[in-house]
């Protein structure tokens, strides 16, 4: 059906960076299980008809069979509980999350700020050798070069700066708008070219028979810078950060924060799979609703997911034998924090908050935890080490009388895997806090 297929292409059509977060592709569906998000407009194609029954029936009909429609997904509501609405730290208690800024780069004043090895190595021209192969004779090797195989490192500017320049030009990765935008500092083009602490310092070894090496021609001369640049290009997009994450979390008020949440999720699998269903060993004996810890009326996630939940199951009574209070969020896209180094948005699964009352405050702990499955550990390793530095190095924005927050990460969770020590050790060390 010709409608199906123009529906198709305009479904396909319109690819977007997301605003906060660089590490989504462009031209993928960022939104299909966020229903409530508002970016989700720039993903939906409104397709407008005269009220014809039969004629949509016949354009869903072709949107399924495209694989347009997926009837296997299904909406869900996650409920805040009344209970924890009642509760003080509810009304006046807050969650705290950094902030992603732009990465000022004022102190960036040479090329070795982002690549460290300035010596480049070209490899070896052709031998100079030519093979001539007649119809009905054997091969003859024809030597036109003289002398062996020699290596030769020069300077870039070596070239010629009318060269470099020339390379430069064809290049729209070295406009001077970018360049200073890389190296504030810069005066010109030229000194770009020609200064020792930008391309002036960056060296070639070439490799070939001497002759050639001496009087190179204006191609390979100019076939050299291009290799040079094409590598100074690559390590600057290697190295560079755009933006990183405050070390200073902002407070936000709790009951802003949590709220009831609409989910989009497919059916099959355990993820689609609420509580009262899932398939975890002794998930059937934990009434959630019950339990006044776990914040929300109901948990739908994977497998590793309700292992954790399990978890804080099986160690409540030495949560509450320590703590007054503990409450574990899931974090459904309400809670998202950014990478000191880069700036790499994570939203933690769940958020564990522990509280306390001493003679002069109340002290909130802070807990961010990400379950993670074993095939995902090692691409995703970034997120646990930007949750061992969390402890360690962030900062409050703002001090509340009577109140003390402590903003603590723990390594990834996995129930079956050699990260459950780590996680345990860890754990057992928020009890002695």
């Amino acid at each position: 059906m010709s409608e199906a297929q123009l529906i198709g292409r305009g479904a396909r059509y319109y690819p977007f960076a997301h605003p906060e977060d660089d590490d989504l592709p462009r031209d993928r569906r960022k939104f299909d299980l966020d229903a409530e998000n508002d970016l989700r407009i720039l993903e939906q194609l409104h397709y407008h008809c005269s009220h014809n029954p039969r004629y949509i029936d016949d354009i869903k009909k072709a949107l399924r069979n495209v694989g347009l429609i997926d009837e296997t997904a299904r909406k869900v509501t996650l409920r805040v509980k009344d209970s924890f609405k009642d509760t003080d730290f509810f009304r006046r208690g807050h969650v705290w999350v950094n902030r992603r800024i732009r990465n000022a780069r004022d102190e960036i004043d040479k090329l070795s700020d982002y690549m460290d090895d300035r010596a480049l190595d070209y490899g070896a021209f052709l031998s100079g050798r030519v093979i001539e192969t007649g119809a009905f004779d054997g091969d003859r090797v024809i030597d036109t070069g003289a002398g062996e195989q020699t290596a030769r490192t020069m300077s870039l500017t070596e070239l010629g700066v009318s060269t470099v320049r020339f390379a430069l030009d064809g290049m729209p990765f070295f406009t001077f708008e970018r360049l200073q935008e890389l190296f504030p500092s810069l005066r010109s083009r030229s000194q770009f070219i020609t200064d020792i602490d930008f391309l002036g310092g960056v060296t070639i070894t070439l490799r070939g028979r001497e002759r050639h090496l001496m009087s190179l021609s204006p191609a390979d001369r100019l076939d050299v810078a291009r290799f040079a640049l094409r590598k100074v290009e690559g390590t600057i997009k290697a190295t560079k950060v755009d933006f990183r994450g405050t070390r200073e979390f902002e407070p936000y008020m709790i009951r802003e924060t949590l709220t009831d949440r609409t989910l989009k999720i497919g059916v099959q699998g355990e993820q689609g799979r609420p509580w009262s269903e899932s398939e975890v060993p002794g998930a059937d004996a934990i009434d959630l609703h019950a339990e006044d810890w776990h914040v929300f009326d109901e948990s739908y996630g994977t497998d590793q997911e309700k292992h954790l939940i399990r978890f804080i199951h099986d160690h409540k009574d030495l949560l509450r034998k320590r703590f007054e209070e503990f409450y574990l969020v899931r974090n459904e896209k309400m809670v998202t924090i950014y990478s000191f180094d880069s700036g790499r948005a994570f939203e933690p699964d769940f958020i564990l908050f522990l509280r306390e009352r001493g003679d002069d405050a109340i002290t909130t702990i802070q807990v961010f935890i990400e379950p993670k499955g074993r095939k995902l550990m090692p691409d995703e390793q970034w997120k646990e080490d930007f949750l061992a530095q969390i402890g360690e190095e962030f900062e409050l924005a703002t001090l509340f009388r009577g109140q003390d927050y402590l903003i603590r990460g723990l390594p990834f969770y996995n129930s079956s895997s050699a990260a459950a020590p780590a996680f345990q050790k860890s754990f057992d060390a928020l009890l002695d806090t």
